[in-house]
C-alpha cells in the first residue's frame, strides 16, 4: 500500500512540474510576443519588393564520349555463349561422390 501511495505522490508531482514549466514557458513566449509586437509598430513599416525574377537558361544534359568497350557494345557486339562459366559447367565435387557410391553399390 505504501509503495502505491509513493508512486501516486511521483506521478502527481511530475504532473504538476510539467505544468508549472509549461506555463512558465507559455508567459515567457507571449512577453517575447508583446515586446516584438511593440517593436514593429514603433519602427516604420518597410516597402515590399516584388521577387525579382532572373531567367535561367533550362539544363541540358552534358554529352559524355563513349570508350573503346562502350562503343563495341552500342555496335552490337555480345559476348560468347563460353565467356562466363555457369553451374552446369563446373564440375561438382557432390557429383564425383555420387559416382563412386553407385559404381561401389553396383558392385555388390
Amino acid at each position: 500500500m505504501d509503495a502505491m501511495l509513493q508512486c501516486l505522490f511521483v506521478l502527481i508531482y511530475i504532473e504538476v512540474v510539467a505544468l508549472v514549466t509549461i506555463s512558465f514557458c507559455a508567459r515567457k513566449q507571449m512577453k517575447s510576443v508583446t515586446i516584438d509586437s511593440h517593436d514593429n509598430q514603433r519602427s516604420q513599416p518597410e516597402k515590399m519588393e516584388p521577387p525579382r525574377r532572373i531567367y535561367v537558361p533550362p539544363l541540358q544534359p552534358r554529352k559524355i564520349e563513349l570508350n573503346q568497350k562502350e562503343a563495341l557494345i552500342k555496335g552490337g557486339l555480345t559476348a560468347g555463349r563460353l565467356a562466363y562459366p555457369t553451374l552446369d559447367d563446373i564440375k561438382s565435387d557432390w557429383s564425383e561422390k555420387d559416382e563412386k557410391e553407385k559404381a561401389r553399390s553396383r558392385s555388390f
